[in-house]
């Protein structure tokens, strides 16, 4: 199967290999988009759903197992979208899960969502942190010819190309 394959593929055209690759682009990014909301509304019909106290695993039973209820998928849904926040928006969506972890009214799915969403803005934070300082290290000149910065270690401007 994979010789038959190879064999059409080394049949096409640059033109039709690129259509081809943007149409499996176009295909994946589809997919993935049915997926992820797929499973967000798996999530809110979850959260929607009020275990009786005989639903719940006691702690004789689940003494040797212990089951995640968040997925993959739900993870790096909610670290994506974290990893998009600025440092203040991430602040700010930190405080209001910490203030929401407080209420006693929230499902266990979702409060180990919250849990998971603040471990994960905690973890953003420290990331910005550490670009920040990485960019406060970094040294730069000014070429004298264009008064560009450019990067300390440079021979050259990357602007004008002086020699600097």
């Amino acid at each position: 199967m994979k010789a038959k394959f190879k064999d059409f593929i080394s049949k096409l055209s640059d033109t039709e290999i690129e259509k081809l690759l943007y149409d499996f682009r176009v295909f994946i990014d589809e997919y993935r988009e049915m997926l992820i909301i797929e499973q967000a509304n798996r999530v809110v019909s979850y959260s929607s759903f009020e275990p009786e106290e005989s639903d719940f695993i006691t702690d004789e039973q689940n003494e040797f197992e212990e089951t995640p209820l968040l997925d993959f998928m739900t993870t790096a849904r909610i670290m994506e979208d974290i990893s998009l926040l600025s440092a203040e928006d991430t602040l700010a969506t930190l405080n209001g899960l910490k203030n929401l972890k407080e209420q006693v009214s929230v499902s266990q799915l979702d409060f180990e969502i919250i849990c998971f969403k603040i471990e994960a803005c905690e973890a953003h934070l420290g990331e910005l942190a550490e670009q920040a300082d990485m960019n406060s290290q970094r040294k730069t000149l000014v070429c004298h010819i264009c008064g560009v910065e450019v990067d300390t270690g440079a021979f050259f401007c990357d602007n004008c190309g002086n020699r600097l």
